[in-house]
């Protein structure tokens, strides 16, 4: 079935989510946005709502128990002993085939720990001489041993003291009450039926990353333990970001707020409202205030010999769309739109995605946004999506052409949108000019959908892409016969073009200045894009880098999307610049044989002769 019949196929079934919708309401109160920061123990980007899981070990009360109580307190513990015990061995073939027998193995130990002698012993010995009931008992043993493995300099004690506090936890988590429920609560398993989870806890805990069910754990945030605990490794094996070291995590945090972890960067972001926290690539800037930050006019920005230049920030929620058009602007370069579907248990309805949209929008003011469709991979997964599936391994518009549905939503709340304010939609990832025509006749289908529903979309709505690849780049001529407008994402096409990792240090000055061998495949593109007269702009990390602002204007780019936080230093960078003088810093650039020459102030020069001359 073609694109366009599959999307013409979803108009019925969209009719009962598109009929009888709400009018929008206007844009909510921008909610605090709190940003935490600790040490990656795990890599990874997650979005999801939190979970504080209970201090079970470090909030037991002392209590004693009757002498004739002894017996029955014994047999709890032997019962609870039991059930973690069978627990370990189920979990331990569960993981096997997921992290490997070497990771799983990890179980081993704290099922020896759950046998172990002394152990046993000393919880008894309080419980029979000192009559605590089991519960203290299991607090005071861990306790003093956490305290004494903690005294010493050997990371393997350390870990060790970590492991009995997980024995100890998984103890007091299948103790029996009074009357047989629980009497330690457990992290709640209904906490997962709507969206992926974030545990913050005090710390890293083997028993907390499979407390929830299984798939609903989407990170792990704590106060203490390293990234060489057991629990550290087996959440890296598993996929699952996790950041340590975060300093008040439990006492500023609740459950059920909104939260984007980027261990990457060991930054969390958290608020009650998700589209505060909405952008990806902003995280790394998440610290800043933006309320600080003092920009001149973005209505009026030229060079030193007056070339006018377009700044237009990548916004990352309503408060800095806001903020970005009392600078002046009069476009937002680019709003990403993953976290209308991240913090979603099932996939986001047109009212939904409508109202999410919309309130970006009314917050810009009049000023023209342009609106990333959804981008899902790899580090950016969709709760209600299987992650192992081959869609969801799919980038940009592959995926999105592999679930019609979601993008038929999404263009038909677009539409809705851009009826009532300036709206254009970029397409991300096109990998050719049939992926383009595919998502344009899905947007014509889900206008005529709409119609036949009594609303009123837009009639036209701009649609572009951003180059994010190498085939994307070399495919330009034919791409800009059909696109309004062009969005060269510069960091991913470096990730590609230079097979470099942007969280590997190693790889880290290939995302600071622009390599030379960037810069010719720059050229090459634009040569076609101007020829076109296409509309096209730039973002990226490398942009928000002031040394790279005179290379990309020499190129030719007039409309410059900087991140929030850098968008000052852009600014004074741009009007810093001469292009004559910008014209022969490229061109030296370019010339350069490798990344090291390029940055070098003898670039184009080896062994004394300029390139070309001499032997």
């Amino acid at each position: 079935m073609s694109d366009v019949r599959t999307a013409e196929a979803l108009a019925a079934r969209q009719a009962s989510e598109i009929q009888g919708t709400p009018e929008p309401a206007g844009a909510p109160t921008v909610a605090e946005v709190l940003t935490l920061r600790g040490e990656r123990a795990s890599r990874g980007r997650v979005a999801g709502r939190l979970v504080v899981v209970p201090d079970a070990l470090g909030s037991l009360p002392t209590e004693r128990i009757a002498r004739d109580a002894v017996e029955d307190e014994l047999n709890r513990f032997r019962r609870a002993l039991g059930r973690a015990r069978n627990q370990l061995r189920e979990l331990r073939e569960r993981l096997k085939d997921e992290v490997g027998a070497e990771d799983a193995r990890i179980l081993d130990t704290h099922l020896a720990l759950s046998k172990d002698s002394a152990f046993i012993a000393d919880v008894e010995n309080l419980i029979l001489e000192s009559q605590l009931r089991l519960e203290t008992a299991i607090g005071k043993v861990v306790g003093d041993f956490d305290r004494i493995f903690r005294l010493v300099k050997s990371e393997e004690l350390r870990r060790g003291a970590a492991d009995l506090r997980d024995v100890g936890l998984r103890v007091l988590r299948n103790l029996d009450g009074p009357e047989g429920p629980d009497t330690v609560p457990a992290v709640p398993v209904a906490a997962a039926d709507d969206g992926p989870r974030i545990l913050v806890a005090r710390e890293l805990s083997v028993v907390d990353l499979f407390d929830l069910e299984r798939g609903a754990v989407a990170g792990l945030v704590a106060e203490t333990g390293g990234g060489s605990s057991h629990a550290a490794i087996l959440a890296r094996s598993m996929g699952v970001p996790a950041l340590t070291g975060v300093e008040g995590a439990f006492e500023s945090l609740r459950d059920g707020q909104w939260a984007v972890l980027d261990a990457d960067a060991g930054v969390l972001r958290v608020s009650d409202d998700p589209a505060a926290i909405a952008d990806w690539d902003s995280i790394e800037a998440a610290g800043a205030d933006i309320d600080s930050i003092e920009v001149e006019r973005l209505d009026d920005v030229s060079t030193r010999d007056g070339r006018s230049i377009a700044i237009l920030p990548l916004c990352s929620g309503r408060d800095e769309v806001a903020r970005v058009v009392e600078w002046g602007a009069r476009e937002i370069g680019l709003v990403r739109t993953e976290m209308a579907f991240v913090t979603e248990s099932t996939a986001p309805d047109v009212a939904r995605l409508e109202t999410y949209h919309r309130a970006i929008a009314d917050a810009a003011g009049g000023a023209r946004v342009s609106f990333r469709l959804l981008h899902a991979d790899a580090k950016t997964p969709l709760p209600f999506m299987d992650a192992k599936s081959a869609a969801a391994r799919q980038p940009g518009v592959r995926f999105l052409r592999a679930q019609p549905e979601l993008l038929q939503n999404q263009l038909a709340a677009l539409l809705m949108v851009a009826a009532d304010d300036p709206v254009r939609i970029a397409i991300p990832f096109v990998d050719d000019v049939d992926s383009f025509i595919a998502v344009r006749d899905a947007l014509v289908a889900a206008r005529e959908s709409l119609r036949k529903l009594g609303r009123r979309p837009a009639d036209d709505v701009q649609l572009g892409v951003t180059i994010d690849t190498p085939g994307a780049l070399f495919g330009l001529e034919d791409l800009c016969e059909h696109a309004n407008f062009v969005h060269f994402n510069v960091d991913a096409l470096v990730m590609h073009l230079m097979v470099a990792d942007r969280t590997a240090p190693v790889f880290r000055p290939l995302f600071e200045r622009l390599h030379p061998f960037v810069l010719r495949a720059l050229a090459h593109a634009l040569e076609a894009v101007h020829t076109s007269g296409v509309e096209h702009a730039v973002f990226g990390g490398l942009v928000d880098r002031p040394e790279n602002v005179p290379l990309l204007l020499a190129l030719g780019f007039r409309r410059l999307c900087p991140s929030l936080h850098a968008t000052p230093q852009v600014v004074a960078a741009v009007r810093a610049t001469d292009m004559e003088a910008a014209g022969r810093q490229l061109d030296a650039a370019r010339r350069a044989g490798s990344h090291a020459r390029g940055v070098s102030p003898v670039a184009g020069f080896h062994h004394g002769f300029a390139s070309g001359e001499g032997d």
